[in-house]
């Protein structure tokens, strides 16, 4: 089953990247706006719908659209409501339109927005009234709503409510409000508007399930039965308490007064949900391994559940996973060898468990070597020598500093730090290897190399390289791992037995290029 979800940016969106459901035969495509390297791009305007769209759609060709686009600031909707009109209202009837003449099936997320506030609480029969929104926005998605229910066959709609989650993907999307509230910065809270309460991966859930099953015409209302204001959720997620205040005149759309759901789904409990919120931040700050499963998952389009199941098994097996994945490949020359190190993916999960294992403690090492850089001299340019899954390019990058990565193009390892880097930063420098050859910027002041050497073919090579790209006085640090596990019938058959040598050749070399050695194995350029 093809599932192509519209609008993936969002909470909603970021949730179902990591959720994907195993072993249901469906394949994933998401879209949103801005080009990065997890979605398509996909730009939706009152004009590009026959030229741009429907081709789109024609070639994917997909069974079921999950449709989450629309402008959901109700005041930004507010303030300018027909430039979001087609989005929140005529888009959806377009989607609706090609499902009946496909026999494909739509499902809709709308938005307890469409609800007066003053008849609830509101159930899944509750019948749409036009009339009945209190701003632009709910009257948009109102009217989005009607016309499918209307109208169309083959659609489901549904309708969370006041949505709260840690984005997976800090730079996707704007900050939801448990992020803003965990903060700790807000001290004052509205008290006098009432919501039933959704957790992201509950509607991701809920949505994920209705794409399996293709529910017949429904709306499905996904959200606590407790009534809570901003004020409540505040205290509950913060243990604190919030300055009161009133909503009179403290925005530019007018809101509902209580729009508390009498009946709907919601999964998890409510005060496990607030403590998942809690811990969610957590990782996502401290790069926790269940972090690296959700990224992961959203790369591979694989479950989170499935991803941290195989970082979990342990270094040994996911170890094991990359020396069985390079015995099974037959290398018979160095082509071979390189064609290898692009199609693996046993990479991304060795290397994801080696940085998170305490016990290896390499984003520890990472973390010591950025510090070391942004107390030295935070302006240098920093490039990082065959990276993989971009750890060490990220502390760097959290430091703030002017880091490039590298690797080689056209690998999935790199793929994944790249989309790792859109998920965080928006992007990363990067330059890209394209074979055996070095290939590298110049002017660097710092070049870094951990755990890359012994995998090259022509170590002299990239070392007088790597000598030529720094400056005058610029340092290189390099970790290797000559002579440990090498050959076919070694613990690491990747490791090249050719290099074993440099075990006790590497310093002649480096002086004979011309570097004198620092302390703490920091070579520097005369």
């Amino acid at each position: 089953m093809k599932v192509l979800v519209i609008g993936a940016g969002g909470i909603i969106g970021q949730h179902m990247m990591t959720s994907v459901p195993d072993d249901t035969g469906v394949e994933a495509v998401f879209t949103r706006r801005r080009p990065d390297d997890l979605t398509t791009p996909l730009e939706i305007t009152p004009s590009n719908f026959e030229s741009e769209i429907l081709p789109f759609l024609k070639e994917l060709n997909p069974d079921v659209i999950v449709n989450l686009a629309g402008e959901a600031s109700v005041d930004i909707v507010e303030k300018n409501p027909k430039e979001y009109d087609h989005i929140n209202t005529v888009f959806p009837t377009l989607l609706a339109a090609w499902c009946d003449i496909h026999e494909r099936h739509l499902i809709h997320v709308s938005t307890q927005a469409v609800y007066s506030g003053e008849d609830g609480p509101y159930r899944p029969e509750t019948p749409i009234n036009l009339q009945a929104p209190v701003n632009e926005y709910g009257r948009q998605k109102a009217r989005a709503d009607w016309v499918l229910q209307e109208t169309f066959q083959n659609w489901t709609i549904i309708r969370p409510t006041f949505v709260m989650g840690i984005r997976p993907m800090p730079n996707f999307g704007r900050a939801n409000p448990a992020e803003t509230m965990l903060a700790g910065n807000q001290l004052s809270q509205v008290d006098d508007r009432k919501f039933s309460v959704a957790f992201a991966w509950d509607v991701a859930k809920v949505i994920w399930d209705q794409t399996v099953a293709r529910t017949p015409k429904g709306t499905v209302l996904v959200g606590t039965t407790q009534s809570y204001s901003r004020y409540d959720l505040y205290r509950e997620l913060t243990n604190k308490k919030a300055n009161r205040l009133s909503s009179e005149g403290l925005d530019i759309a007018p809101r509902a007064r209580d729009t508390t759901y009498g009946f709907s789904v919601c999964p998890t409990p409510v005060n496990q949900g607030f403590s998942r919120l809690r811990t969610d931040l957590v990782l996502r700050e401290d790069d926790d391994m269940i972090h690296r499963a959700r990224e992961l998952a959203a790369f591979t389009k694989k479950n989170t559940t499935t991803c941290l199941g195989i970082l979990r098994s342990g270094f040994h097996a996911v170890h094991a996973m990359v020396a069985d994945s390079f015995r099974k490949k037959p290398i018979n020359d160095d082509n071979d060898l390189l064609e290898w190190y692009k199609e693996t993916e046993s990479y991304l999960w060795e290397l994801t468990v080696y940085h998170t294992d305490k016990g290896w403690n390499y984003s520890g090492m990472c973390e010591g070597i950025a510090t070391k850089i942004k107390n030295e001299d935070p302006s240098q340019k920093v490039l990082v020598l065959g990276d993989g899954v971009g750890t060490l390019s990220i502390a760097l990058a959290n430091k703030g500093l002017n880091v490039t990565y590298h690797d080689l193009a056209g690998s999935k390892t790199s793929a994944f730090a790249n989309a790792r880097f859109s998920m965080r930063f928006g992007g990363l420098q990067t330059a890209m290897t394209p074979g055996w050859a070095p290939d590298l910027p110049q002017d660097m002041d710092t070049i870094i190399s951990l755990d890359f050497m012994e995998h090259l073919t022509e170590v002299e090579a990239w070392v007088r390289a790597i000598y030529a790209a720094l400056k005058p006085g610029g340092f290189f640090l390099a970790q290797n791992a000559f002579a440990i596990g090498s050959g076919p019938n070694g613990s690491i058959p990747c490791h090249l037995e050719r290099n074993d040598r440099f075990e006790k050749d590497w310093a002649p070399l480096m002086e004979q290029v011309g570097f004198e050695l620092n302390p703490g194995n920091w070579w520097r350029k005369k």
